[in-house]
């Protein structure tokens, strides 16, 4: 009798565990599930937009062509002002559709999410990050654009762009500026300043040490969205054309249907032609943006693990979308307490109390892709510079080689930190430092001459052989990033 009651609890206690264990992973697949769908939906807005400001660069060409050769150049302001408002709409439509993709995978909103992009939005109509922000783009294009933001925010947001580039960032490294930094010291990772900042843990000696931050963007030059922007930028110039690219230009022109006779609607005559001279403006790729895809080289020690060579049709960087998923829970079955995604950030997680919750995050990217010319002898979109309807469709890419930063998921209280506490410590010191801060918290421990007499220490340990114990060596070939390796590669 007690042999089967022993088993009986046994039994019991292995059922509950199993519960817990598929509640877990089933918490994991909608995660992914969710990240992923947003993904795509953001970079698939991105596609269309592009293959929009194409299309109205090619409405322009045909406008310049001979039969309507007397239109005024000023009917083609609202063409511009069109293109301009695009660069915002588009990734802004893409943020939305993120939400109802995530949504729709039964991802629940974060508020924390909320919160930092609302927050960011009123900086925006503040104009509090850059006076010349509104100069490049249209009038009103601030106001509209933390409305837009805002409207997403109104609707909740379980998915967070990863890859925000906002305004107002540094232009310039600095080890403050790394998240990594902030990780290393808070798990003790010394091999990270050992392989990325050597000597730094044996000379520093106080704030004074650091170097002065580099400087902030002060000007939005190609009129982009923060937001899953596009890499654009306006030129004027005329378009003087060789006969064979007007030739390709009009081939795009027949395939997206743009070829309307004055008179006779679908199926006319109207055609781009060559040399024209009239100076407009051109919505173009930006070389600093469009490069060859660098996060995929198949060439040195720390190149990304994959299997042949990327297509030259695909292969570059330019627009993409990366998305962060949170799900914070507690067990079904013990009901131990869920955390907070702040508290989940904090540097004293453990020391709170609260270390049974639960977290899963989840980040995934994606990029639209295509190609100019037919499909045996294809080219790369950004091939001609001039922005041309050429993207067919959106795949999900690694995280590590999307533009999302490579210091890790969305950490609430970051850009307070840089935007806030970091120029006042770089100026005044520990006692700029705020209270709260957990990324203030990691520097103060860094300051202690202790802690980093400590870290030494273990990084010069020896065994009996006289060889380090801790060597920080890497093995060649893995993916992702310097010092140690990426810390994520889905």
């Amino acid at each position: 009798m007690v042999l089967l009651v022993v088993v009986l609890v046994a039994l019991a206690v292995i059922v509950l565990w199993l519960f817990n264990l598929h509640h877990g992973i089933r918490m994991k697949g909608q995660a992914q599930d969710g990240g992923d769908a947003a993904a795509l939906a953001a970079a698939r807005w991105q596609g269309i937009t592009l293959n929009l400001i194409g299309d109205l660069n090619l409405a322009k060409a045909l406008a310049l062509s001979a039969s309507v050769s007397n239109l005024p150049l000023e009917e083609l302001a609202a063409a511009d002002e069109l293109q301009a408002r695009l660069c915002f709409v588009g990734p802004m439509l893409g943020l939305l559709a993120a939400q109802e993709a995530a949504r729709a995978n039964r991802i629940p909103d974060n508020p924390f999410f909320a919160a930092e992009l609302r927050a960011h939005a009123d900086l925006v109509r503040a104009e509090a990050l850059t006076p010349d922000l509104a100069d490049a783009a249209y009038e009103n294009c601030l106001e509209e654009y933390a409305d837009m933001i805002d409207y997403v925010c109104d609707s909740g947001v379980p998915a967070y762009p990863e890859n925000a580039h906002f305004f107002g960032y540094y232009m310039g490294d600095h080890i403050l500026l790394d998240p990594g930094f902030y990780s290393a010291v808070e798990f003790e990772d010394w091999c990270w300043f050992r392989l990325g900042h050597p000597g730094l843990l044996e000379s520093f000696s106080g704030y004074q040490d650091w170097d002065e931050l580099p400087a902030t963007l002060e000007t939005m030059e190609t009129g982009n969205s923060e937001i899953f922007g596009l890499g654009l930028a306006p030129r004027d110039f005329s378009a003087q054309e060789d006969p064979d690219r007007v030739s390709a230009l009009n081939g795009i022109v027949a395939d997206r249907g743009l070829a309307y006779g004055r008179a006779g609607g679908v199926g006319g005559t109207d055609t781009i032609r060559s040399g024209i001279t009239n100076v407009i403006r051109w919505y173009c790729y930006d070389g600093r943006t469009w490069t060859e895809w660098s996060a995929l080289a198949d060439t040195g020690w720390e190149r990304f693990p994959i299997e042949g060579r990327v297509r030259e049709e695909y292969n570059y960087a330019g627009a993409d979308a990366a998305i962060l998923i949170d799900l914070s829970y507690s067990d079904p079955i013990s009901n131990r307490p869920s955390l907070s995604y702040t508290e989940q950030n904090k540097l004293q997680v453990d020391s709170a109390g609260v270390s049974g919750g639960r977290r899963i995050s989840w980040t995934a990217a994606a990029k639209p892709f295509g190609y100019l010319g037919p499909s045996n002898a294809p080219a790369r979109p950004d091939s001609g510079a001039l922005v041309l309807p050429a993207f067919h469709d959106v795949r999900l890419i690694p995280v590590d080689a999307s533009s999302a930063p490579s210091g890790g998921a969305f950490n609430p209280g970051w850009h307070e930190h840089i935007d806030m506490h970091l120029p006042n410590y770089i100026s005044s010191g520990g006692g700029a430092l705020v209270a709260g801060c957990s990324y203030c918290d990691a520097i103060a421990r860094f300051e202690q001459p202790a802690v980093r007499s400590e870290a030494v220490a273990w990084l010069n340990e020896r065994n009996s052989s006289n060889e380090l114990v801790h060597p920080c060596w890497y093995p060649p070939g893995g993916g992702g990033g310097g010092y140690g390796g990426t810390r994520r590669g889905h």
